[in-house]
């Protein structure tokens, strides 16, 4: 993959050398860009959709690495938002292997909660910026109220109780960021009812400490279920 402007080169990279993708809009006043980042060990090279060839580049994206494919759509909404998401992470990638066949561990009868310790509000943003990328939509709002304008690199705020909404197939998780030092996310009691359900549960699991690098845990009445998913 290479970029050029006129004759001369501006970057190429290969496919094999990206660690990372997240996607990204910027309000530009009377337009929105919509940005692919595209990270190569200590190098970020970012490009947006009024580059020549972006349609294709998205198409071939599509077929080199699992990512959802109406990333896009979620990108886009809501306007005013920067909606930074996660679209494939490597060692999120690898973690998901490590861990395919652990699902069928998961014994879960009463409401569950997954939790992650000693985080910052970043740890916060990164959650949601992955779990947006590898999930869908993520809902976020204090007081009752959105919280979209003004909003760039962060979801929220400290000042800020915010609240969390986001759906892993058919599996409802609510959180609320009431202490940036704790993520914790509940699952409704009855929502994981399959093997399909517990497959999404453990991702989530997964992802989560595979992209914070922290444990993290599905809490419930009987035994914990512990998860570290990184290097």
């Amino acid at each position: 993959m290479a970029f050029e402007a006129g004759t001369r080169t501006l970057w190429s990279l290969l496919w094999s050398d990206i660690d990372q993708i997240q996607a990204f809009k910027l309000d530009l006043i009377t337009r929105e860009d919509i940005c692919l980042e595209l990270v190569a060990g200590q190098k970020a090279y970012t490009i947006d959709d009024e580059t020549s060839g972006w349609s294709e580049l998205l198409d071939e994206i599509g077929r080199q690495f699992h990512i959802a494919a109406d990333w896009l759509s979620i990108v886009v909404t809501p306007v005013f938002a920067t909606n930074r998401s996660v679209l494939w992470d490597r060692r999120v990638a690898s973690a998901l292997q490590r861990f395919a066949s652990d699902a069928s561990s998961l014994r879960l009868t009463s409401k569950c909660n997954l939790v992650v310790k000693g985080t910052t509000l970043q740890d916060w943003n990164d959650a949601l910026a992955v779990v947006r990328g590898m999930f869908g939509m993520v809902e976020v709002d204090s007081n009752g109220t959105p919280l979209l304008q003004g909003l760039t690199s962060r979801h929220f705020h400290g000042e800020h109780q915010a609240r969390i909404s986001f759906r892993a197939g058919d599996i409802h998780v609510r959180g609320t960021c009431m202490n940036a030092s704790q993520i914790e996310f509940e699952v409704p009691p009855g929502d994981v009812q399959s093997d399909a359900d517990r497959d999404l549960l453990l991702r989530l699991l997964v992802i989560m400490s595979a992209y914070l690098r922290r444990e993290a845990v599905i809490t419930t009445q009987g035994a914990d279920f512990a998860v570290t998913a990184y290097a």
